[in-house]
């Protein structure tokens, strides 16, 4: 029988990069992402596979590739997005990235749309706790992912329903000034 060696995916993303744009116009967002595929390609063995997904994500698969050494290679992008200039852009922003990390455990484990997804988990919850890091995927990831969501739909309700409130409330005529008897 065929031995599956583990594989791991790492989803990558600049931070703040709708910033970036916004504050040092669209042809310093394409350096930004020039230059993160740049890094992703430095890390990039020759077995491994690197591309844009779209947007300003980008996916490293790294081929017979275990957790511990995903995560080293996850933190020296990291580092290395970090230390990307964008000063001769004109733009003084600083460039980093949030890496989300996901390793496969078997052969049951290489359905790879799971992976991008566990992956992009593992991204969000760098970027929620700052950004500039990497997360490795956890089961327990996907229960706070459905607990923010869960969240996220209760306010949303909240928010519909005190505005058919405050629509269904009639307004009630202000008294005027006082009419002469007659």
């Amino acid at each position: 029988a065929e031995r599956r060696r583990p594989d791991s995916v790492l989803l990558l993303a600049p931070n703040h990069f709708k910033q970036t744009t916004d504050q040092c116009a669209h042809p310093a967002g394409d350096w930004v992402l020039r230059e993160v595929a740049r890094v992703g390609r430095l890390h990039c063995r020759e077995q491994d596979l690197f591309g844009r997904l779209g947007g300003e994500e980008f996916a490293l698969t790294l081929v017979d590739c275990g957790a511990d050494a995903a995560m080293r290679t996850a933190e020296a992008c990291r580092r290395a997005i970090a230390s990307i200039d964008a000063g001769s852009t004109g733009c003084g922003l600083p460039v980093t990235a949030s890496v989300g990390v996901v390793a496969t455990r078997g052969a049951s484990d290489y359905d790879y749309e799971a992976l991008i997804a566990h992956a992009d988990a593992a991204m969000y919850r760098a970027k929620d706790r700052g950004g500039n890091g990497f997360q490795l995927y956890t089961g327990a990831l996907n229960a706070h992912a459905f607990e923010q969501l869960e969240l996220e739909s209760r306010l949303r309700r909240a928010v519909a329903a005190s505005a058919r409130r405050c629509s269904r409330r009639r307004r009630r005529p202000r008294p005027g000034p006082a009419q002469p008897a007659r």
